[in-house]
Formats: C-alpha cells, structure tokens, sequence
C-alpha cells in the first residue's frame, strides 16, 4: 500500500520534491541533448516567446528566478543558434525570438514527450490537483522572501 497514514514533516517534502526535481531535470536535459539544449535554455526560450516582444535578461531573469547575467549568457547561445535575434536598444541589449526559434522550441517539446509522458500516470484530477499544492505552495514561500 503507497498511502501514507501521516503527513510528512516539512523537510521530507522539501527533500522528496528536490530529489524529483533533480531527476526530472536531468531527464529532460538527456532528451534535450538531441537538439543542442538544456531544460533551463528551453526554459529561457519559452519566456522569450510568452514575451511576444523584445525582451532584456533582467526580465527573463526575474520570471525564472535567475540573475540577470546568467540569463543573458542563455539567451547569448540562443542567439549564436539562430534561436533569438539581438536588438541594441541603445540603453540595453535585448531580444526577441525568431521562426528559427519557434521551430527549435517546438523539437524541445517534441523530444521531451517521452519524458514528461511519465506524468500520464497521474489522473487529470489528480494533476489538477498536484498543479494546486504546488502554486500553493509557492505562494506561501513567495510571502517569506523580503522585498528588495
């Protein structure tokens, strides 16, 4: 029997949802790998599309919860694949994506289905229901960060 009687302390939850994280992760990179990408540059070019306009590193930065700079070393390889296109604002350096990278994003999702079919296991409720806790749960550690 998989059920558990009692609720696991706060720290077991912290380190159950790392150890998945680091696994899935490192799955999705392996899949990656067939079209020159990482999960965190896939990540990066898919705020990039969702930004349907020129967008700097600092902004991508703060959407993925990365420094400015190691956001812009993503999007510089981005760009050295085609996968972006650079515009000099005069003030800053930002970027926009281009059909090159709409086509690399869509092989991103193509060659990480296998991967992320392993949730097919998980019944839609009980996905509705995983997608819930976890926004929850980042809300409540959202609250303990002190603004800047």
């Amino acid at each position: 029997m998989d059920e558990e009687v009692f609720a696991p302390a706060p720290l077991d939850l912290a380190i159950r949802l790392e150890r998945a994280r680091h696994r899935l992760v490192k799955e999705l990179d392996r899949d990656l790998w067939k079209v020159d990408m990482t999960f965190a540059s896939m990540r990066v070019l898919m705020v990039v599309v969702d930004a349907r306009e020129l967008v700097h590193a600092s902004e991508v930065g703060r959407r993925m919860g990365l420094t400015r700079q190691a956001a812009a070393v993503v999007m510089k390889r981005l760009s050295d694949m085609g996968a972006v296109e650079v515009v000099d604002e005069g003030w800053a350096r930002s970027v926009r994506v281009t059909p090159a990278g709409r086509d690399l994003l869509a092989d991103c999702v193509r060659v990480t289905e296998r991967t992320l079919a392993g949730f097919s296991w998980l019944q839609p409720v009980e996905r509705r229901d995983l997608g819930r806790l976890l926004r929850k749960s980042e809300a409540g550690l959202e609250m303990l960060v002190a603004p800047w």
